[in-house]
């Protein structure tokens, strides 16, 4: 039986499988996601840049493909797949991104599988609502002065590169609980490379009404991974299908659960579900009170993968995101075997330490500001034999971006002086005029209060001394060393792979 897909979890019901059930529309019409779309559709959407607002996705540049694609053009060299844990794009805790820079980074593939992806919330949604609802909003003070999410932002800087790139969002944001962050998983894509196409299981699964069913959530029931397990995740991959030449795919990105509960009974209660046992001891080196959760929809999901594997005309399916579990972690074997012929691809590390340096049998050791391997891509080679290894781009590394990045945002001296990295004059007043750009991008914008047009200054010098602290201070020592990375990229590193699109595809 189809339905919407969204169901709206309460505290940690998420886990306990209590939900509220809403009808679609009626929760559609609540939701921020949503809200956010159709506010967005309505002064933004134009014959250049299409909006489409849909239940299960939205789709932003949506008539891209039909501009942009053409499947010689797409012959002609090998499609490039990214998955790119971004931070938060939006959120206010990470107001300090380089749009710009970040898009230079994407662009460097085709598509890229986006996690930690949101909605505005907090006051920006409420600035926005306000902004949209008041009689004294023009059409030009709508688009000046709505507070952009995130990820629209960085679809603006990728068309100023290739105006063919666009994004297929999903349309419900998650979480563990109602308080934390709620995210969104999505592709961003060169729609001159690559175009999405119908999903079956999409179509079958869900409610899609006029639209085309070119995306929605993993749905675990019984007829999925035989039993229903919607309630062990934090966040249920998001899914849709490709081409590029002659190669067709399904791609799902995930991000799965950091914080495993410690609840006694919750603990139980999701071991159970996924495993069948009351307690982790016993299942296998690796489980741990820290990985139980995660494994647990890791060993759902690749069911899932074998369930749309074995019963869609799509071959190629490829699970891509942040998982939270290293690849050397000796489970795996009990687990990957879920999806058949499955293999784990990347064995690079790929999130951020603020640190210069660990500790390792007492000696101090460079991190080179990596640490866990956390980030991977996972598909049978056997079947999807168009694709070839996978490997990670460290934008901390010596690479043309690295060298960009670094020329514009590093300040501090090469040596210390006591405990400090001192930044010389030079480097000073290179710091003072982003800063002074920082605050000028702060200091023009309006807000409505009370139905009148005011400057909206409040929290400026707040925001400008973050800044500095954040991204230029934090250079200065060794325990904060490659802190400026997080706030203005991420503090994860692309996970890639190359993909021929010239073969003759199975399927």
């Amino acid at each position: 039986m189809k339905s919407c897909g969204l169901k709206r979890t309460l505290g940690l019901s998420a886990y306990l499988g209590v939900f509220l059930s809403i009808s679609c529309s009626l929760l559609y019409a609540k939701d921020n996601v949503g809200k956010e779309c159709q506010d967005l559709k309505s002064f933004l959407s134009s014959s250049s840049f299409k909006i489409d607002c849909h239940l299960n996705y939205h789709h932003y540049n949506s008539t891209a493909p039909k501009k942009y694609y053409k499947k010689s053009n797409s012959l002609q060299s090998g499609l490039k797949i990214a998955s790119f844990n971004l931070l938060y794009p939006g959120n206010s805790r990470n107001r300090y991104k380089d749009y710009p820079m970040l898009a230079r980074l994407i662009n460097k593939w085709d598509i890229v599988g986006a996690q930690e992806l949101v909605a505005s919330m907090g006051k920006e949604f409420h600035h926005n609502q306000i902004l949209m609802s008041s009689r004294v909003s023009t059409p030009k003070l709508v688009r000046d002065h709505y507070k952009m999410p995130g990820y629209l932002k960085i679809l603006k800087e990728l068309r100023k590169i290739d105006p063919s790139w666009a994004l297929l969002l999903s349309g419900q944001a998650e979480a563990a609980k109602e308080e934390y962050v709620k995210e969104l998983g999505g592709f961003f894509y060169r729609a001159r490379k690559v175009q999405p196409i119908e999903n079956e299981f999409c179509h079958d699964h869900f409610e899609n009404g006029s639209a085309q069913a070119l995306g929605c959530l993993t749905d675990f029931t019984k007829e999925t991974v035989g039993k229903e397990l919607n309630s062990i995740f934090s966040r249920r991959p998001f899914l849709a299908s490709f081409e590029s030449g002659s190669f067709d795919f399904t791609l799902l990105t995930t991000h799965v659960i950091y914080t495993s509960p410690q609840d006694p009974e919750t603990k139980k209660w999701i071991l159970q579900k996924a495993f069948g046992v009351n307690t982790y001891k016993g299942l296998g080196k690796g489980m741990t009170g820290d990985t139980y959760a995660r494994f647990s929809e890791i060993k759902a999901t690749l069911k899932f993968m074998d369930y749309l594997w074995n019963n869609f005309n799509e071959e190629d399916v490829i699970l891509i995101g942040d998982f939270n579990i290293e690849k050397k972690n000796p489970f795996w074997s009990n687990i990957i075997g879920e999806f058949e012929g499955a293999k784990i691809l990347n064995t690079s590390p790929t999130t951020l330490t603020d640190r210069k340096f660990r500790y390792v049998k007492g000696e101090e050791v460079e991190t080179n500001g990596l640490s866990k391997n956390y980030d991977h891509i996972v598909l049978n080679p056997n079947i999807t034999h168009e694709c070839g290894n996978a490997r990670s781009f460290n934008f901390l590394g010596d690479n043309d971006f690295s060298r960009k990045l670094n020329k514009k945002y590093i300040v501090r001296s090469s040596r210390k002086k006591g405990s400090i990295y001192p930044i010389g004059q030079s480097n000073k007043n290179k710091m003072n005029r982003l800063i002074d750009l920082y605050e000028e991008s702060l200091g023009n914008k309006l807000t409505i209060k009370r139905h009148k047009v005011i400057e909206d200054t409040k929290n400026i010098k707040k925001y400008v001394k973050g800044y500095k602290t954040r991204v230029f201070n934090s250079q200065k020592k060794d325990n904060s060393f490659y802190h400026l990375y997080k706030e203005i990229i991420s503090d994860h590193i692309p996970v890639f792979m190359t993909c021929s699109t010239g073969q003759r595809d199975d399927d």
